[in-house]
């Protein structure tokens, strides 16, 4: 089974942070945001895939990631809010995040300005019949 088979993958998005003085969000900010979580989803879901080893070693998790990103619309920088338990996992999880981020189109009332958004990358296998 080729890894690209055996992941079942979900971003699941919790809500946006803005960050500093942008804490004012109106009605336009929140439907960019929104839009943004929505294309940055389409794009990781496209790059998704499995790590080896996690594979071999049957490993599934969930890590929890904050991106912040800065008024050029690139990645400034990730943490892991929240392990899956498995190095291998958040590891991949960063670098799938920060592959999606520079494909995804930023909405026109976020350009410019910093904003962070929270992911979650589950890691799951197929369960045997």
């Amino acid at each position: 089974m080729t890894a690209r088979r055996a992941l079942v993958l979900a971003l699941l998005a919790a809500p946006f942070l803005p960050l500093g003085a942008q804490a004012q969000e109106g009605d336009e900010r929140a439907a960019a945001l929104e839009l943004y979580r929505y294309r940055l989803l389409r794009a990781g879901t496209r790059l998704r895939g499995y790590p080896q080893e996690a594979l071999a070693l049957r490993l599934e998790g969930q890590t929890g990631v904050l991106l912040h990103i800065n008024g050029q619309g690139a990645l400034a920088r990730s943490t892991v809010t929240r392990s899956s338990g498995h190095r291998i996992l958040d590891e991949h999880a960063l670098a799938l995040l920060a592959a999606a981020v520079p494909l995804t189109e930023i909405p026109t009332a976020l350009q410019n300005t910093d904003f962070a958004v929270r992911v979650v990358v589950a890691f799951a296998l197929p369960k045997d019949n």
